[in-house]
């Protein structure tokens, strides 16, 4: 959430990001206690919380990468501790899935 109020505000797409959470902060709630409650700063690492209908929740650690030949982008890289409930939810996904095409 701290990323996406920093990024509200470069250009060339800042006004149509702010539309954006102009419309969720007026229609959800939820969206607006978290906005609130978060400051504007980059993010260069943390956990990240999701939830997958088919596995539940999953944790994965996040590093955020500065491409310094490409101005304002950043590649965000997420894994997950080894044997962690996490891991074994991804397996689990994979499954789902099938093999990744070569």
């Amino acid at each position: 959430m701290a990323s996406l109020r920093q990024v509200t505000a470069r250009p060339p797409h800042g006004q149509r990001v702010a539309d954006l959470i102009g419309q969720l902060t007026m229609d959800c709630d939820e969206f607006t206690s978290l906005w609130k409650r978060h400051p504007v700063r980059t993010c260069t690492s943390g956990v990240k919380h999701l939830h997958h209908p088919s596995t539940g929740p999953l944790d994965l650690t996040s590093e955020a990468l500065t491409l310094t030949s490409a101005a304002g982008q950043r590649v965000i890289t997420c894994t997950v501790e080894a044997a962690s409930a996490a891991e074994r939810a991804l397996r689990v996904l994979e499954d789902l899935d099938g093999p990744c095409a070569e």
